[in-house]
């Protein structure tokens, strides 16, 4: 199982994933579509840790404008839906 190793020194807006083939800081655009690097061509495996890098953006934009998070949380997740 390949473990993937991520930066974020480029981008403000979250992290990159370095690529295990050629050492390049890939952002979540790069891959999503392709699931290989723009630079080696290298083909990444799927791993959950790859899908939560891929899908974390849509994620906290969901949750940013569907959840109340001033509210107290219920034991065991992470927000609370306010609506």
């Amino acid at each position: 199982m390949t473990e993937y190793k991520f930066s974020n020194k480029k981008i403000a807006s979250g992290m990159n994933l370095v690529c295990p083939g050629c050492s390049e800081d890939i952002e979540q655009a790069d891959i999503e579509a392709f699931m290989r690097c723009p630079y080696c061509n290298r083909k990444f495996i799927h791993s959950n840790e790859l899908e939560d890098f891929i899908l974390a953006p849509v994620v906290n934009r969901w949750v940013s404008q569907h959840c109340d998070l001033k509210h107290e949380t219920p034991q065991g997740f992470g927000f609370r839906v306010g609506r």
